[in-house]
């Protein structure tokens, strides 16, 4: 099956999450108390998780929570202020046993593209400087969109970690350093990416 590998490693920004709870800038931000009820209906699971979307399984242990696709969508959305866009697509969350998403903690946001076989070489060989500026030439577009929602738009500011591409796992890991506008702090998005026969998994923290 011929694929563009790069769209198949890479889907942008379109799952660029926030790392705190913030609010639409033409919205009123919930109160504490909202958002701690908000947390406390989660129902997080542990254990095998199956992914029948992606036709695989989560081993989590006791050590990690998983949210299911609508509990997810209420963390990313209600609790953390993304667009509801961000929650399009998301077949789950994990994060660490035991921890509210309201803590200083990190998700991550599981999503699957059934772009099909990315071969080895193939997955060696992307140039991610090129990479880079096609995410880059993304930003105008996803940003009129969050402007037009009331969310404040964001810049790709460069690799935090190179793309390293693991042929033994058929992985591929980087970070992204994401600039919100008006936030004097940048946000870190790190990214797995499994390459599988049917397409390739991610799991975005």
């Amino acid at each position: 099956m011929k694929i563009d590998k790069r769209a198949a490693i890479a889907l942008a920004l379109a799952l660029t999450v926030a790392t705190a709870p913030l609010a639409a800038q033409n919205a009123a931000p919930p109160s504490e108390q909202q958002l701690a009820a908000t947390a406390k209906s989660l129902k997080p699971q542990h254990g095998r998780i199956p992914l029948p979307e992606a036709r695989a399984t989560l081993d989590l242990g006791n050590a990690y929570d998983f949210y299911s696709p609508e509990d997810a969508r209420t963390i990313l959305v209600d609790l953390w202020g993304n667009p509801p866009a961000s929650a399009e697509g998301v077949l789950g969350m994990v994060m660490q046993a035991g921890k509210s998403p309201l803590e200083d903690n990190w998700g991550a946001v599981i999503t699957y593209d059934p772009s099909g076989y990315v071969a080895d070489d193939d997955a060696a060989s992307v140039d991610y400087a090129e990479l880079l500026e096609q995410m880059r030439s993304d930003e105008s577009a996803v940003n009129e969109r969050r402007k037009g929602e009331g969310y404040p738009a964001l810049h790709l500011t460069g690799w935090a970690e190179q793309p390293n591409y693991d042929k033994a796992d058929h992985s591929v890991v980087w970070a992204q350093e994401i600039e919100f506008e008006g936030s004097p702090v940048h946000t870190l998005n790190y990214d797995v990416r499994s390459l599988g026969r049917g397409g390739v998994l991610s799991l975005n923290l």
